[in-house]
């Protein structure tokens, strides 16, 4: 008699099984790595465009910083600020620097009210201040003829009350100065 045969149909099963452990150990990362490798193609594609771009646009960005190294040389002689306050504000600092460093002191400052002229704003400012006689001449000289252009209006320059005339052994150490210095900003087209 001969005997059934069993077991035909396992190595089936076993060899199925095999095939799934393939799949799921092999062929699923490989499928996967593809679609990360086809997403980082499509976002290096898109930098890509973005790059060629902004390469594209670089004349016309070169162009506009030579306009703007152009106006800033024309202006470099003007008062810097976005309003005319900041411009006054800026001018003071300026100033009290330079007659604190020739041993001056600035007493009171007085922003005067501004004027628009041709797309220039005209900024006055009224000083007092003290100053060793000897430094006057170098303090005038460095705001009317350093950056940016400052100009001396309505000065007034008088020594100190209790000074002896010519002759005497004491000459006067400090002037009382009153003057308004004036400065332009770029305001805008006239």
């Amino acid at each position: 008699m001969a005997q059934p045969r069993r077991g035909r149909g396992w190595p089936l099963v076993v060899l199925t099984g095999i095939v799934i452990v393939l799949l799921i150990v092999v062929v699923v990362p490989v499928v996967g790595s593809f679609r990360e490798q086809d997403e980082e193609i499509a976002q290096s594609r898109i930098a890509f465009a973005a790059y060629r771009s902004q390469i594209a646009s670089r004349p016309a960005l070169e162009a506009q910083l030579a306009a703007l190294n152009r106006r800033q040389a024309s202006t470099a002689g003007l008062l810097t600020g976005d309003s005319a306050a900041l411009a006054a504000a800026n001018m003071q600092n300026l100033v009290k620097a330079l007659v604190e460093r020739h041993g001056g002191q600035v007493r009171s400052v007085q922003t005067l009210p501004s004027a628009m002229a041709g797309g220039l704003e005209r900024i006055p400012v009224q000083y007092e201040l003290s100053i060793p006689l000897g430094s006057l001449k170098a303090v005038t000289y460095q705001l009317e003829a350093g950056l940016p252009y400052l100009f001396l209006d309505a000065v007034d320059i008088r020594t100190e009350r209790n000074w002896a005339p010519q002759g005497s052994a004491s000459a006067p150490r400090d002037l009382y100065v009153q003057w308004t210095v004036s400065g332009y900003r770029w305001a805008g087209a006239p």
